[in-house]
């Protein structure tokens, strides 16, 4: 299996460098908390992942799109961003259902019929 490149380089070489690249400012230029470090190096890893689905067109984009949607909430509330609880959570079920409704339900067809009777080729994800 050959696997998917990022500018001649596996995606694990390019996160260790983002990763390195955010230690690097954040020592030398701009310090920033633990909880910024993460959350950007978690952005970098959402980024990464949407390159890697779209390359290989996989299963999985919704947990894809969630997943990326929750890590820049997270990096928004590491900068300061204020949201309670309760926000967060209407928000990221707007991004559930949105997602679902423009990536999931297009490609998806039942395996019954309105009429009860079975369809033989169900489409599923790709």
């Amino acid at each position: 299996m050959n696997p998917k490149l990022i500018f001649g380089r596996e995606p694990a070489v390019i996160l260790a460098l983002i990763a390195s690249t955010i230690m690097m400012f954040t020592h030398f230029l701009y310090p920033l908390s633990v909880d910024q470090q993460g959350a950007l190096n978690a952005v970098a890893m959402g980024l990464v992942g949407i390159f890697s689905y779209w390359a290989i067109a996989e299963d999985g984009g919704l947990a894809l799109v969630v997943g990326f949607c929750k890590a820049v909430l997270a990096l928004g509330l590491a900068f300061g961003l204020h949201l309670s609880a309760d926000q967060q959570a209407v928000a990221m079920s707007f991004v559930t259902i949105l997602a679902q409704t423009v990536i999931v339900r297009p490609n998806v067809i039942a395996p019954v019929k309105a009429d009860g009777s079975s369809v033989t080729a169900a489409k599923t994800l790709t």
